[in-house]
């Protein structure tokens, strides 16, 4: 027969008792931390926010701002790694309405005004960007690449003007892709003179 002397008996006891208290502190310190990052989170949140909307009301971006000349470097599948610059990589687009949205004349090395170069038309506004989609055809000839273009200015007095543009080959652009057969910035010069109702050559 198996004796269990009391005193046996009362170890058992507190180590089960000791063992309870142990998780229930854990379970108490595992949700305080939960609830206050949980806290910190929805800070965090709000804070970002309260910056958008800021932002967002200085940065707003009307359509008819890609109106003008805009000039900067383009590149394609990794050019700008081996440090693309010159005229051979520079493009420079007179911009302005025309009957199917915005048009960009090519602008030649001598100032000249060439043919359409680009077509989109409005599409997503954000409180800070205003994004175009259309086609750009960049060399005369070749194949025109499907584009979306994002204008945006900076938060300087008076503000900067911007585009970004990504443009792949074929009829949509995959976004899913690393990398995009074309890709500009361009920084805004001034007024286009080279406009879609003057005759171009």
């Amino acid at each position: 027969m198996l004796h269990i002397s009391r005193r046996e008996t009362g170890q058992r006891f507190s180590r089960r008792a000791l063992s309870a208290r142990a998780v229930g502190f854990t379970t108490a310190v595992m949700s305080l931390s939960f609830a206050l990052t949980c806290g910190a989170f929805a800070a965090n949140g709000k804070s970002a926010n309260r910056k958008a909307d800021a932002h967002g009301a200085v940065a707003a971006i009307a359509p008819a701002e890609i109106a003008g000349r805009w000039s900067g470097n383009y590149y394609g599948h990794g050019s700008h790694h081996a440090g693309c610059a010159g005229s051979g990589c520079t493009i420079t687009l007179d911009i302005s309405a025309c009957a199917t949205g915005w048009c960009g004349v090519r602008v030649k090395d001598d100032g000249g005004c060439g043919g359409v170069g680009m077509t989109v038309i409005t599409a997503e506004a954000r409180p800070n960007a205003q994004k175009f989609t259309g086609k750009l055809d960049l060399v005369p000839g070749a194949e025109a690449y499907t584009i979306e273009a994002t204008l945006w200015k900076s938060s300087d007095e008076p503000p900067k003007r911007f585009i970004n543009m990504i443009g792949d080959t074929g009829p949509e652009l995959r976004f899913m892709r690393r990398s995009f057969p074309f890709e500009a910035a361009l920084s805004r010069l001034g007024d286009a003179t080279c406009v879609i109702d003057k005759p171009v050559s």
